[in-house]
């Protein structure tokens, strides 16, 4: 991860870029992960909440794909992209717990749904 967000004037501002992202150019909204201390490695990594129209907030190239093109890919870039403070998800350096948190909640549906079905299945035999 190269992204990174350094305080200033009671926010942050983000530099570095994020490839590959569904509806980069037309998505108002977007939560972005960015090294907030390097020192900390999974523990100094941030999430922030990034809108369209913020100073330094740019869609970059929209990515030919093969295929699924119902929403357009492309990059974003963050160049002295400032975020105020309320614009920080949770404590800083909380992502990589709370990344965590959200895979830990989509495996225990997956496995939930998985479970009904087997189940739904073995009563109509």
């Amino acid at each position: 991860m190269k992204t990174n967000a350094v305080r200033s004037n009671g926010g942050w501002v983000l530099n570095g870029s994020k490839n590959f992202i569904t509806h980069g150019i037309s998505g108002d909204t977007c939560v972005v992960l960015a090294i907030t201390n390097r020192e900390m490695r999974s523990r100094g990594i941030s999430a922030f909440i990034v809108e369209r129209g913020m100073k330094g907030f740019l869609a970059g190239k929209k990515e030919n794909k093969l295929g699924v093109r119902a929403s357009e890919t492309a990059s974003i870039i963050f160049e002295d992209c400032w975020i105020p403070e309320e614009n920080l998800l949770g404590e800083q350096g909380a992502a990589s717990s709370m990344q965590c948190r959200f895979w830990m909640a989509v495996e225990s549906r997956s496995r939930l749904w998985r479970l009904a079905l087997r189940r739904a299945r073995s009563k109509r035999r």
